[in-house]
């Protein structure tokens, strides 16, 4: 697994010599562009689970699930609050 934070040909290039180089059959990155990262890589033919950093963040922060919060409850203020 790994972050991957400079989108590019060098990178795209790098990563799709890994499975290869270190015989690993799939990639596993954590990307702010993980749509674009998976196409790069599957144009090259390699199979790579990508996706976003907010991914991690949630994960950290709230656990296996994040909560569900309200839409009405996000933009509620209080008389407290205000």
């Amino acid at each position: 697994m790994l972050l991957v934070t400079r989108f590019d040909d060098e990178v795209i290039d790098t990563l799709a010599s890994w499975p290869q180089s270190y015989g690993i059959a799939r990639l596993v990155v954590f990307s702010t562009r993980p749509q674009s990262l998976a196409l790069a890589l599957a144009d090259r033919g390699i199979d790579a689970n990508c996706h976003a950093l907010s991914e991690i963040w949630d994960a950290a922060q709230y656990g296996a699930e994040k909560p569900s919060i309200p839409p009405s409850a996000e933009s509620e203020v209080t008389d407290a609050e205000a």
